[in-house]
């Protein structure tokens, strides 16, 4: 078991409104965490190959959430700092909201042996939060799953003064999609912008992800030095997982974007 604190984004305790010039959010406290875990690991035969298993429990209190009491606006009840990404708040806020995050993990690691190696892991979880409104939801993190692979191998040759090792490896990502909330359309139109429908915080699922990426490289280790070249094929099969959505108003409806496609990046890298 262990416990921790830290405190919320600069930007939410030091924004400024009115004549004084005073954050309005200057009195937010900590954010206290308490979590607890228990986990076994063993070693599978000769093969280097290192089995794990992780149930996890993790408990957060003085989440930042909006002062109701100064903001009349219906949904806003639903807001907390633990669901923040890159959206901004100017609302007065007090430190009362409340998170819980709970799962199982599984790995199994193999070091390079024979000049092959893989790592395989998946998790299952269970993220929620409680906002000013006392009302338990499902996170915007409540992905609920996340499983990675990866996969590769080496060829080494070695001389007097230099070791050549030609590689390659894969990872391959699969992950249940973010938690969204709805999109009003008719405010959308009325306001000419984007409105969510925070009554409903958090009740939509993007689309699952799937992800591979794809690794070739060439490593020269001198005596007093390493150089690689490497090339990276990121999203190597160009899937199309969604990002966020929002109200077009040239389209009169719901766009959904996609994350990044297919993105080919050669690089070097020298290590004294």
């Amino acid at each position: 078991m262990s416990a921790g604190s830290r405190a919320e984004l600069p930007q939410q305790q030091l924004y400024v409104t009115g004549t004084d010039q005073q954050p309005i959010n200057r009195n937010i406290g900590f954010v206290e965490c308490n979590e607890a875990a228990l986990a076994y690991s063993r070693q599978i035969g000769p093969s280097a190959t290192i089995l794990r298993a992780e149930v996890f429990y993790q408990e957060l209190s003085g989440i930042a959430v909006v002062d109701t009491r100064l903001v009349d606006d219906a949904g806003i009840g639903t807001f907390a700092m633990s669901n923040a990404w890159d959206e901004a708040n100017y609302n007065s806020l007090l430190d009362g909201g409340t998170a819980r995050n709970a799962g199982v993990e599984l790995s199994l690691n193999r070091r390079v042996m024979n000049n092959w190696f893989y790592q395989v892991n998946a998790s299952v979880f269970d993220a929620v939060y409680t906002g000013a409104d006392s009302v338990q939801r499902d996170a915007r993190w409540n992905n609920q799953y996340i499983a990675n692979l990866v996969l590769g191998r080496e060829w080494a040759k070695q001389k007097e003064t230099l070791k050549r090792t030609w590689g390659f490896s894969g990872r391959a990502n699969v992950a249940g999609g973010q938690r969204t909330t709805p999109i009003d359309e008719g405010a959308s139109r009325a306001t000419r912008g984007t409105v969510y429908d925070m009554t409903k915080a958090y009740t939509e699922q993007l689309g699952s992800v799937f992800r591979m990426d794809l690794r070739v490289y060439l490593k020269r280790e001198h005596r007093n030095r390493t150089g690689m070249w490497a090339l990276d094929l990121l999203n190597a099969t160009n899937a199309q997982n969604e990002a966020f959505r929002y109200f077009d108003l040239r389209k009169d409806e719901v766009v959904t974007k996609y994350q990044l496609g297919l993105i080919p990046n050669l690089s070097y890298r020298i290590e004294f």
